[in-house]
């Protein structure tokens, strides 16, 4: 039996396999931060003189803008979406149900467990399942914590062990 949410991950036995639902978890820290990027670069026009032409401020302060609107959405609809199926195990992230997807062959798909936060220096990875795919790493279930990311692997196992008995994962 799957149940129908492990915290704020939302699971569901579909006809296309397993799905797991895990909304993005409202940040302030990203918030703030990307309201300070904002404040920063329309309140400091003299450093924009510095560029060689306003062409160039113009595109750097679009690409900014673009960054802090995307992440500003994620932080407020943004969703990871897990599909377990018989033979592939999808990972995609959407805004408004527009997004990007990793897909893995379930043969090559070993070694479920916990792999915690990561944040130093230039590295910041949330996501708490990992995998390994073909003998390399692969993550996924962004903030989720220790007891949340064991249930659900748990329940992966139990789902991809109902569907391949020959199959087992340490």
């Amino acid at each position: 039996m799957i149940p129908q949410a492990i915290g704020r991950a939302q699971l569901q036995d579909t006809p296309a396999g397993l799905r797991i639902v895990i909304p993005a978890k409202w940040r302030w820290v990203t918030f703030i931060g990307e309201l300070a990027l904002v404040g920063v670069i329309f309140a400091a026009p003299r450093a924009w003189l510095l560029l060689d032409t306003r062409a160039t401020a113009a595109i750097i302060v679009f690409f900014l803008l673009v960054t802090v609107v995307r992440r500003w959405l994620w932080n407020v609809c943004g969703k990871e979406i897990v599909t377990l199926s018989e033979k592939k195990l999808m990972v995609r992230y959407e805004i408004f149900s527009v997004g990007w997807h990793w897909s893995y062959n379930l043969d090559g798909v070993s070694n479920f467990r916990f792999a915690p936060p990561v944040d130093r220096y230039w590295i910041h990875e949330h996501r708490t399942v990992a995998f390994d795919y073909e003998f390399m790493p692969r993550r996924f279930g962004l903030y989720l914590t220790a007891p949340e990311a064991a249930q659900l692997i748990a329940v992966i196992q139990g789902y991809m062990g109902s569907q391949r008995p020959a199959l087992t994962h340490a």
